[in-house]
């Protein structure tokens, strides 16, 4: 069985909003390796919102917060996690649940049941 994490939030603009949820890109066989990756998304939400106007933000940054890639700069650090995959390589996740009109409620992991991917569309 795979799984991958939930994410609850609310987005708007200036004049609305409303509740979203969204998956992330990724998928694990693990699911040890899936609630540190919920672990780590969690500690990454407060470590930005605790952290976020502090001059030194980018020198105190956790390990696990390092770019892996040239793909993104220090100007959009605050929103790429590093994930740890089942076989121990990291991936960059660019968060799509925070931003200047988002509120983050919840990630849960849930099961992707083979037999329903591909198998839905929605309009």
């Amino acid at each position: 069985m795979k799984y991958t994490i939930m994410v609850r939030y609310r987005t708007g603009d200036s004049f609305h909003t409303e509740d979203a949820e969204g998956t992330v890109e990724l998928e694990w066989e693990n699911l040890g390796v899936a609630r540190e990756a919920m672990k780590r998304l969690e500690e990454h939400y407060h470590w930005r919102n605790d952290h976020n106007f502090e001059p030194d933000i980018w020198e105190r940054r956790p390990q696990w917060y390092k770019l892996l890639n040239d793909e993104f700069d220090e100007r959009d650090a605050e929103y790429v996690v590093n994930l740890r995959m089942d076989d121990g390589t990291e991936h960059t996740l660019g968060v799509f649940w925070l931003g200047h009109f988002e509120t983050l409620y919840s990630f849960e992991i849930i099961a992707v049941s083979p037999e329903e991917e591909g198998m839905r569309i929605t309009f």
